[in-house]
């Protein structure tokens, strides 16, 4: 073979070489970048739950802070607390509120640390405004229950007159319709101490 055959079959060998070297170094490169690419996804993934955590522990903390601040009431700050809470549905309705008594108090039976307020109350509304003080009572960050309902429709024609010993005669208009709710809240009750934490 001559010199110049020579330097051919070199080159090709070399330039074959060179390609298996390279194609196995991109090979190597790509699988390490796969890997790198993994290893990203898994720690965004990861980064995301320890971000969820995060949020959940923060609503967790509200929660806890606003529990022990509740475990700190008396039952007067306890009742003074829910009739503002109902006088702001009052403001946001066009009706208002009457409420009869002071809110009986009764101990739970399944728990004689804590307490139990019942607040009874009387109005004249509108099925709209009702609707919507129902529906702020349903998704109220209140602890609440509804123990009682009772609407009374308008007087017609052909009904009798609207008579309530609380409410007296018809006091609303004739588009009003007559509501008796009876709303439970809890308290802690007066003989139970809690400490700060």
């Amino acid at each position: 073979m001559n010199r110049n055959g020579r330097i051919a079959v070199i080159t090709v060998a070399l330039l074959i070489v060179s390609v298996l070297v390279g194609w196995r170094i991109y090979v190597r490169l790509d699988e390490y970048l796969q890997e790198l690419d993994s290893q990203i996804a898994h720690l965004r993934v990861a980064g995301q739950r320890l971000d969820q955590a995060r949020r959940d522990n923060e609503v967790y903390l509200e929660k806890w802070v606003s529990v022990n601040a509740f475990m700190n009431q008396s039952t007067a700050e306890r009742e003074a607390g829910f009739e503002r809470y109902l006088q702001q549905l009052q403001t946001e309705r066009t009706f208002s509120l009457a409420t009869f008594g002071t809110p009986s108090v009764r101990a739970e039976s399944s728990n004689p640390r804590f307490a139990a307020m019942s607040f009874d109350l009387t109005f004249y509304a509108q099925l709209e405004d009702l609707v919507a003080f129902l529906e702020s009572l349903d998704h109220s960050e209140e602890l609440l229950r509804v123990d009682r309902l009772r609407i009374t429709r308008p007087a017609t024609f052909f009904s009798p007159p609207r008579y309530s010993a609380e409410l007296g005669p018809a006091g609303g208009r004739s588009d009003e319709l007559s509501v008796e709710v009876v709303i439970t809240v809890p308290a802690v009750a007066e003989s139970t101490v809690f400490s700060g934490d």
